[in-house]
C-alpha cells in the first residue's frame, strides 16, 4: 500500500513538471533536492556547495543542462561516463524529459556511493571490494 502511494505521488509529481507550459514552481523544488543530493557527496566542501549553487541557481537557460550533467561526471563512477557521454549528444532535450532521466541517474550515483561509503574496510582503512569500474 505505501509503495503503491509514493508511485503515485511521483507520478503526480512527474505530470506537474510534465505540463506545457512546465510548473516552475515544482521544477524549482526538484532542483533544490538534485543541488542537496549533490552537496551530500562533498558533505565538508562548502567551497563545492558554493560552485554548485552558483551554477545551478537562476533562470534556467540554454547550457543548463549540460552543467547538471557536468556536475553528475563529477562524482559518478567510470562506468556511467557512456551514459552522461549520450546525454550530452542529444542535449538540449524536454526539460522535463531530461529531468526525470537526470534525477533517476542521480539517485543511481547517490546509493552507489552510499553503498561505497558502507563497505567494511580491509587494511589501513581502504575498503576490501571497490567497483568503480575502473
Amino acid at each position: 500500500m505505501e509503495e503503491q502511494i509514493h508511485e503515485q505521488y511521483e507520478k503526480a509529481f512527474w505530470d506537474l513538471i510534465d505540463q506545457e507550459p512546465p510548473n516552475m514552481e515544482h521544477i524549482g523544488k526538484l532542483l533544490e533536492e538534485i543541488k542537496q543530493i549533490l552537496y551530500s557527496f562533498v558533505p565538508h566542501r562548502a567551497d563545492i556547495h558554493h560552485r554548485i549553487n552558483d551554477d545551478l541557481t537562476g533562470e534556467i537557460e540554454w547550457d543548463f543542462q549540460h552543467k547538471l550533467v557536468g556536475w553528475v561526471e563529477k562524482f559518478q563512477a567510470p562506468i556511467y561516463d557512456q551514459v552522461t557521454s549520450s546525454w550530452k549528444r542529444r542535449l538540449p532535450e524536454k526539460l522535463s524529459k531530461f529531468l526525470k532521466e537526470y534525477y533517476e541517474h542521480l539517485k543511481t550515483v547517490k546509493k552507489n556511493i552510499d553503498d561505497y561509503n558502507e563497505k567494511p574496510t580491509g587494511k589501513n582503512g581502504v575498503p576490501d571490494v571497490i567497483n568503480t569500474g575502473r
